[in-house]
């Protein structure tokens, strides 16, 4: 979730960009935070405040990830929605939280991804936030299932 999906994207990227063997067939992104600097988003001003994983955590947290989040906002390695071109990257599931600081992370990549012409997926978990209710049964399975489709 949230740094590990950031991770994952910067990885399915640098893969794509050095031509990494074997290749990857898919990337499934969890609740990912996919945007840096944090603060750019409605659902960063929309759930500022929201128990859990608030915005004040999420700004320490970039600034334990990076020392200086705003140097990598043109980066696609950390910072994934700065991605320029998607040719190359595998076919993707995103499953954002739907009250979450971190929600548009999702969907911005997701826009990315489809505009670039990879074959790019969004779960949006209803009634959900890191740290409460992430998981409904039915999203959950469809989405594990949409990935087990790329792996095969």
């Amino acid at each position: 979730c949230s740094a590990g999906g950031l991770m994952a994207a910067a990885t399915t990227i640098r893969a794509r960009n050095e031509n990494f063997q074997p290749t990857l067939k898919a990337s499934y992104l969890l609740v990912p935070w996919l945007n840096l600097p944090v603060g750019s988003t409605n659902s960063w001003l929309d759930f500022f405040d929201i128990p859990g994983l608030s915005a004040k955590k999420m700004e320490w947290f970039s600034m334990a990830y990076l020392r200086d989040p705003k140097a990598c906002a043109l980066d696609e390695i950390c910072n994934p929605s700065a991605l320029a071109d998607a040719k190359g990257i595998p076919p993707t599931i995103l499953v954002p939280a739907s009250a979450d600081v971190i929600r548009d992370d999702a969907l911005l990549y997701h826009d990315l991804l489809v505009k670039g012409n990879v074959d790019s997926t969004l779960y949006a978990l209803p009634n959900s936030h890191m740290g409460g209710s992430l998981f409904l049964e039915q999203e959950r399975l469809e989405s594990i299932q949409k990935l087990a489709t790329y792996l095969h």
